[in-house]
């Protein structure tokens, strides 16, 4: 559908798959106040701070750390590289 020869099928597998892990398994095991805010008021923290933060909907009651999310990046990576042996991606 669309032609992306520019980004690597490896970058967008990794991104995928570190987010949706974060979101996944992070927060459902150990819920952070940002995201209960996101469940409790759908005005506020709709995707990663970072992108709150640009649009004026970020509502946080203490600083962001994003230090939790650090194992789910090395797994992520861990994964992707080995799928790109296995499967010759770009």
């Amino acid at each position: 559908m669309f032609d992306l020869k520019y980004i690597s099928t490896s970058l967008v597998l990794f991104i995928g798959i570190w987010y949706s892990s974060v979101h996944v398994v992070n927060l459902s095991l150990f819920p952070h106040i940002e995201h209960k805010l996101h469940h409790g008021d759908y005005t506020v923290n709709y995707g990663p701070p970072y992108i709150d933060y640009l649009f004026g909907t970020l509502q946080v009651d203490e600083p962001y750390t994003a230090d939790y999310e650090i194992p789910n990046g090395i797994a992520s990576f861990a994964l992707v590289y080995a799928l790109r042996q296995y499967y010759q991606l770009d």
